[in-house]
This record gives C-alpha cells, sequence and structure tokens, in this order.
C-alpha cells in the first residue's frame, strides 16, 4: 500500500472530471459531499442485464461500471464555485490490467484470487491524496502483486502528468 499526495489538486480534478484518464477504470464506489451527500455504488446488478449479457460481463471479469458512464454525475455535483467538503472514490484495476499485473508479480496467483486492486482517491480538509490497496481471496505472505500494483499506479499519474510525492 502507498500513500500519496498531489502538488496540483487542479490538475487531478481537471483529469478526474473533464478527460478520460480515469474513465475505463471501475468505480466501486463514490461518495461525495458538497451542498448534499451523493452516493454512488457502481456495482453492476444482475437484474437489469439480460441474461446473455450478463454473461459477457462475467466473462470479462466486470464486477463495475466503468467511470466515464458515471464521470457526469460526478462532475455535476462537484462544479460550482465552492469545493466539496469531502470526496472519495474507489477505482478498481480493470481485469485485463489485473491478469497482466499478475503476469509481471510471477506469484503464482490466478484473476480469480484477487478480489480488487484499488485506488482511492479522497479529498478532506483541502488536501488530495491517493492510496493503494490490494484485496485477495486466498491467504499469502508474497507481496510481489502489491509492489507491482503500487508501481504500476505510480508510472499511470507519472504518464498522465499527475505529480504527487509520497505520504510518510
Amino acid at each position: 500500500m502507498r500513500a500519496l499526495r498531489f502538488s496540483s489538486q487542479a490538475g487531478i480534478m481537471h483529469s478526474l472530471l473533464l478527460e478520460e484518464t480515469w474513465d475505463a477504470f471501475p468505480l466501486a464506489k463514490a461518495e461525495i459531499r458538497s451542498s448534499f451527500s451523493l452516493t454512488l455504488d457502481g456495482h453492476l446488478i444482475c437484474d437489469f442485464y439480460t441474461a446473455e449479457e450478463w454473461e459477457k460481463l462475467e466473462a470479462a471479469g466486470y464486477r463495475c461500471l466503468p467511470y466515464g458512464r458515471l464521470r457526469k454525475i460526478c462532475l455535476e455535483t462537484i462544479s460550482g464555485k465552492r469545493a466539496p467538503g469531502y470526496f472519495k472514490f474507489v477505482f478498481l484495476a480493470p481485469p485485463a490490467l489485473v491478469s497482466q499485473l499478475l503476469d509481471q508479480a510471477g506469484n503464482g496467483m490466478r484473476s480469480e484470487d484477487v478480489d480488487a486492486l484499488a485506488m482511492n482517491l479522497t479529498y478532506r480538509d483541502g488536501s488530495l491524496r491517493l492510496t493503494t490497496g490490494t484485496s485477495c481471496r486466498i491467504f499469502s505472505m508474497d507481496k510481489s502483486l502489491d509492489q507491482v500494483w503500487d508501481h504500476w499506479v505510480c508510472e499511470f499519474l507519472s504518464k498522465n502528468h499527475l505529480d504527487w510525492s509520497e505520504l510518510v
């Protein structure tokens, strides 16, 4: 797990709300408190889809909507003259990325062993932070997946010109 802070809140907010930077990440949850409170649960609801559609989603490993399908709602909630008092977004690694990172980790784990590779983006008390995390369905002392995920997240942020520093 890594905890990071951003030198430019404007840059990260622009990428979050106005660009496609985060759109491919499944959004497990978003909570925004501004003039009202909004909580979004991005988990897919089986009953909404046809059996065929649901089978395709399951086969692809998706459990949550991509953030790009929810970004407009978040933009409308956060936009205004005042910054929100608080928000938290829980982004997950897409299934294909999980497989890729497992290959890099080389620890013998399979995609079905991984519950989530998460990025938690939180704004509170004027500070914007991102923490990484891994959740596995099996116990392992091996931390290679955590390390590969943390490295990937830092590369993703840097590649998208989102300047960050490590919190100590």
